[in-house]
């Protein structure tokens, strides 16, 4: 029976967890790496962002919104590289080569307010994620979801982001959609980057 969890998560001492974070991520903003803010100094805890590498999301090609991410790990994560899987999407099930000695996966998603609207895709998806936890208990894995309000959906969003930078916000004005402590050097390399592609 698959559990769901608002706000915060119980992780117990003495338990290993593999916290999933699946998407497109296109682009990457601060909200997105808030996820990983939120756990990472726990030491029972990893993380798996399984970006997803079939779309272009926003005029964003997603080999870029892979980098973007990388970026952020380089330089703000640098000291729990070892705890954060980043790879391409390949399918629901690329979480199960990485549970060896994990005891439960929590799949980490956002409230989405218009969930409604995309019913049949909803329903595939969890059709795909019973099939997963059926997998993971033969492993001896559990799954949970997490659940997490989003209050600044309609402020900090990856559309509102794009529509920023189309509207030629400066570098500053756009540093509301980035993670807090970046370089300048590195916020500008992205800022200028994303400026290339034909946004949308």
């Amino acid at each position: 029976m698959v559990k769901f969890y608002y706000n915060n998560y119980n992780f117990e001492e003495g338990k290993k967890y593999l916290v999933l974070c699946r998407g497109n991520f296109s682009v990457v903003t601060s909200g997105h790496c808030s996820l990983l803010e939120a756990y990472i100094d726990l030491p029972n805890v990893k993380y798996f962002i399984s970006q997803i590498g079939s779309e272009t999301r926003h005029g964003v090609p997603h080999y870029f919104s892979r980098k973007m991410w990388q970026m952020y790990i380089d330089e703000l994560f640098s000291k729990h590289k070892d705890k954060i899987i980043l790879k391409k999407f390949q399918s629901t099930y690329d979480v199960l080569d990485y549970v060896d000695n994990v005891d439960t996966v929590i799949f980490l998603r956002g409230n989405e307010e218009k969930m409604h609207e995309r019913k049949g895709k909803e329903r595939e998806r969890l059709r795909n994620y019973d099939t997963l936890i059926r997998r993971l208990k033969r492993k001896i894995v559990s799954f949970d979801f997490l659940i997490l309000d989003r209050p600044l959906v309609n402020t900090l969003s990856t559309t509102k982001f794009v529509e920023a930078i189309l509207a030629k916000k400066t570098t500053e004005e756009l540093k509301f959609f980035l993670p807090r402590n970046l370089s300048t050097k590195t916020a500008r390399h992205i800022v200028r980057k994303l400026r290339t592609f034909p946004l949308k």
